[in-house]
């Protein structure tokens, strides 16, 4: 198990790609328009689908800044199609659990919803390192918009070097 580090959490503050705020959802769907996409957090996965734009990977907790989502919000998640895996998750942690259904995650050929009983925040790791090169993977960026990140060998190295810095943990 891997549990993050002060530094580390400030260092991932700064989004890692692109950021689209509110107003550019234009720009947004055009960024992502022909690739496969993976989504991390309830309202970056909710927000894609506004968009018309069905992510391959959704990963979401059902809460949004640690709170419950309201029932209404909940219930979105229970139409998506696709298989349905569950992983658990500790807040602040990357466990065995989450790698594993990531890694099977990415490997499907039908789209997968990933709930994750804990915290979802920190899936953009192991997606970065099991994704395969093209895919574009969106995360939220508290109040400022969705970050998209463009899997590459160079972010795939950058991925290897934070997944280092993480504090393994036994459990």
């Amino acid at each position: 198990m891997k549990v993050i580090t002060p530094a580390l959490t400030r260092a991932l503050k700064k989004p890692l790609g692109a950021l689209f705020g509110p107003g550019q959802k234009a720009k947004l769907k055009a960024a992502l328009a022909g690739h496969v996409v993976y989504a991390v957090g309830d309202a970056t996965v909710q927000t894609l689908f506004k968009l018309g734009m069905h992510p391959h990977v959704r990963v979401y907790d059902l809460k949004t800044r640690r709170e419950p989502l309201p029932a209404k919000q909940a219930a979105f998640f229970d139409t998506l199609t696709g298989q349905r895996k569950t992983a658990v998750n500790p807040a602040g942690h990357i466990s065995p659990s989450l790698d594993k259904a990531v890694c099977a995650a990415v490997r499907s050929m039908v789209p997968v919803n990933l709930f994750v009983i804990g915290e979802e925040d920190l899936a953009v790791i192991p997606l970065l390192l099991h994704a395969p090169l093209g895919v574009k993977i969106c995360y939220g960026q508290p109040k400022k918009g969705i970050v998209v990140l463009d899997v590459d060998e160079k972010m795939k190295a950058k991925a290897h070097v934070l997944y280092g810095q993480f504090k393994s943990i036994r459990m």
